[in-house]
């Protein structure tokens, strides 16, 4: 599992066992440049187990900070990776 940042765009990628996330805009520039570009803000919440450490899930948020209206969407990362035949 890598967390990353500083591109200010959200990604999760699944690649074998090597998980990626990037949570978005939150702490990319600090608080001034939240939502740069006039986008929305972005964040993610990782659930873990931490003894042994195992991911369990990501929530990818983004929040309009004009309206305050949010949408998360749930990856759950304890199941397989599903892959197309």
């Amino acid at each position: 599992m890598i967390v990353w940042g500083h591109s200010h765009q959200a990604e999760l990628r699944r690649d074998g066992a090597l998980t990626t996330l990037n949570p978005g805009s939150v702490g990319g520039g600090g608080t001034g440049k939240l939502a740069e570009g006039g986008g929305d803000i972005g964040l993610a919440r990782l659930v873990y187990d931490s003894a042994p450490f195992a991911p369990r899930a990501a929530d990818l948020v983004q929040i309009d900070p004009g309206d305050g209206s949010a949408q998360a969407e749930r990856h759950r990362l304890d199941e397989p990776v599903a892959t197309l035949d």
